[in-house]
């Protein structure tokens, strides 16, 4: 048997203009958040490189540039190959399988 819906009382309604209040506030705080992450990024003493999953670098910090020698400008869309030495490139795409898997890589030391 089937109930029967009852009419949503005015009191539970939802009002538009709070809920884009609500909205606008978590975009706010949600800027703040990506803004604090950049500036970790950016000050970090540590290479940190971003990706894709076919090892095309998205991004470079600072601390990138000064351990590999290439600016932000001459990095960002080549191959991370870029970064491994001729004798070791050959592994770059089990590297990149294993990424793909969901898998953590520790300390690459030929790299660097």
């Amino acid at each position: 048997m089937r109930r029967r819906r009852e009419p949503v009382p005015p009191s539970a309604r939802l009002d538009p203009r709070l809920l884009q209040e609500q909205l606008d506030d978590l975009a706010v705080l949600a800027g703040q958040a990506r803004a604090q992450l950049a500036a970790i990024v950016q000050s970090s003493e540590d290479a940190i490189i971003g990706k894709t999953l076919d090892g095309t670098i998205t991004s470079w910090n600072p601390a990138a540039a000064r351990l590999y020698g290439y600016s932000a400008a001459e990095a960002i869309g080549q191959s991370v190959s870029l970064l491994f030495p001729p004798d070791h490139r050959d592994e770059l795409p089990e590297l990149l399988a294993r990424v793909a898997r969901g898998e953590s890589i520790r300390n690459c030391s030929h790299l660097g």
